[in-house]
């Protein structure tokens, strides 16, 4: 698709792409159905080399919202995993997960950007998607800003992706919270809000 500045965005084949609600039309297909419509409402900032913007479907709901808040009441489902990232490959941060939740439906669609650059071509690659409005980095990606690293830690103890039991690597999966030791540290109310 080619956005209005002139930067074009190209759908790559075995891109990233999460499914939450097995019952509802995939978000590839959604992508694919609004592609020419993206174009003119998703805005994209030429400036940057990896972006995320979301589009909505104007009240159309298509999926499962990928994730959710969580309180006290989750604590015994809660568990990370490492997520499947394209082509079979398992990310190498931990991601929190929630069982016994159902996605609630939205019409909102997220869109990870890529800035990529292959002979003649400049733009950007889809590396990833999923329903659901756009959520803060994981605390231990290093692509999360450090003055941003406290309200993410705070993000994601409360808030989790639903378990589909598809998404993500078998083989991992922990109850401990990977970030338990740099929210202690970066927030005094972390046993309040690790516990709900």
């Amino acid at each position: 698709m080619n956005i209005p500045a002139g930067i074009s965005v190209h759908y790559i084949r075995g891109s990233h792409f999460i499914f939450v609600d097995p019952d509802s039309v995939g978000v590839a297909q959604v992508i694919a159905e609004n592609f020419d419509r993206i174009a003119d409402i998703v805005s994209v900032d030429p400036g940057k080399d990896f972006q995320i913007v979301t589009f909505s479907t104007t009240g159309v709901l298509v999926g499962g919202q990928m994730c959710v808040p969580t309180d006290h009441s989750d604590y015994e489902n809660i568990f990370y995993a490492r997520p499947f990232v394209g082509h079979g490959a398992v990310s190498d941060r931990y991601m929190r997960y929630v069982g016994e939740r159902t996605a609630p439906p939205t019409d909102i669609v997220t869109l990870m950007l890529k800035k990529v650059k292959r002979g003649d071509y400049q733009g950007f690659d889809l590396v990833s998607a999923y329903f659901g409005e756009s959520a803060p980095f994981n605390p231990m990606d290093q692509r999360c800003p450090k003055d941003k690293l406290s309200a993410s830690v705070r993000f994601w103890l409360t808030h989790a992706l639903v378990d589909t039991r598809r998404g993500y690597s078998n083989e991992d999966v922990i109850t401990q919270c990977p970030w338990e030791r740099m929210g202690r540290e970066l927030l005094t109310d972390f046993d309040l809000i690790f516990h709900g």
